[in-house]
């Protein structure tokens, strides 16, 4: 098969994917219980080094770049960084996929993951939810960013609510941590590795922190994915 033929394949499952996904998100409005599966990926494809390395046929795999604090991939015990390969029987080739596979799903359905973790094959069982509902409630929300720089790799996690935005940035060897309240004002902006920078923080603030795991050692492979852009289900 040419060059231009792989593309124009590639392109025709992508729209195809894409326009059962419409078709599935639909029929669930419909019926009251959009699937929801609560993770942001990246749209791309892995690295052939990164693929290599796995030991997975190019064009397999989606990246996982955020999970949804308290979701279903959440509590499963999705993270960010996971590379996914397959949902029950279907193979993983990309996030449109994925999301169709999620919304031809009911709220309340398992589905059986499997992923890649830091090079070691895993296998969840996730329970789908229903699709929250939009911005403006009172429950905390949880982004994630993975990223890598001239400075080196590093994992950034917000989560906010009503009253404060917590933002905590890891890298190798070193964590800190921005807390703002609602109005803008800042609480706190320093470092959060010692008992003595993090008894700088207010102690429910520590608790939230601890709470929802803002920190982590786990960072971006150099090689990981490759035409970066969000979609989140």
């Amino acid at each position: 098969m040419s060059f231009k033929s792989r593309n124009l394949d590639r392109l025709f499952r992508v729209l195809i994917a894409l326009l059962l996904g419409a078709l599935g998100s639909a029929h669930g409005q419909e019926n009251g219980a959009v699937a929801w599966l609560g993770i942001t990926t990246a749209r791309g494809k892995l690295a052939p080094e990164l693929s290599e390395k796995l030991g997975l046929p190019r064009g397999v795999g989606i990246v996982v770049r955020s999970v949804t604090a308290d979701g279903p991939a959440d509590r499963a015990g999705i993270e960010a960084t996971d590379i996914l390969t397959r949902l029950d029987d279907q193979t993983l080739i990309n996030p449109p996929q994925l999301m169709t596979l999620v919304q031809n799903k009911k709220s309340g359905d398992r589905a059986m993951i499997s992923l890649f973790r830091e090079g070691k094959a895993e296998k969840i069982t996730v329970t789908l939810g229903q699709a929250p509902e939009p911005p403006g409630t009172s429950s905390a929300t949880k982004t994630n960013s993975v990223s890598r720089s001239a400075s080196g790799p590093s994992t950034v996690n917000t989560i906010a609510d009503d009253h404060y935005t917590i933002t905590a940035t890891s890298r190798p060897g070193n964590r800190t941590v921005l807390i703002k309240s609602k109005a803008g004002q800042v609480v706190y902006d320093g470092p959060y590795n010692t008992d003595v920078e993090r008894e700088r923080v207010p102690a429910e603030l520590r608790r939230r922190i601890e709470q929802h795991k803002l920190f982590t050692d786990k960072f971006l492979e150099p090689v990981a994915f490759v035409e970066l852009s969000d979609l989140s289900f």
